[in-house]
């Protein structure tokens, strides 16, 4: 986690002049984008459940607050960062000359859904 702080200083014609924060720092208290990822990564790749993510983020990372609702927006983020690169894959991918199809089934929530892929010898 990254700590920023914006310097107040006030310029010989006492004008006060505050020190601009980083692009992706747009609230007080935030996240930074390693950490949003590594919750997103173990949710959905390492299949944890919600109680024991949140433990193991505030635990590791120092999320005083990590709440279902935070989680939804950090994926929600992420697939909506993640857009064009989806974009970019699917072109790819119908372009190939060989396109493989393939569903697996996976237990989600306690019910049984399918999990579809496509790809190439590429990709």
């Amino acid at each position: 986690m990254n700590e920023h702080q914006a310097a107040v200083k006030a310029c010989a014609f006492g004008r006060v002049h505050l020190a601009v924060f980083p692009l992706d720092v747009v609230a007080l208290v935030r996240d930074g984008p390693r950490v949003k990822s590594r919750a997103v990564y173990l949710a959905e790749d390492q299949l944890l459940s919600f109680e024991p993510l949140g433990e193991i983020m505030r635990d590791l990372f120092d999320c005083g607050s990590f709440s279902k609702g935070t989680f939804a927006h950090l994926k929600a983020d992420g697939a909506r960062r993640l857009e064009p690169v989806d974009a970019a894959i699917g072109k790819r991918v119908a372009a190939g000359p060989v396109t493989r199809f393939d569903a697996i089934s996976v237990w989600t929530t306690g019910s049984l859904d399918w999990l579809h892929a496509v790809s190439t010898v590429n990709f």
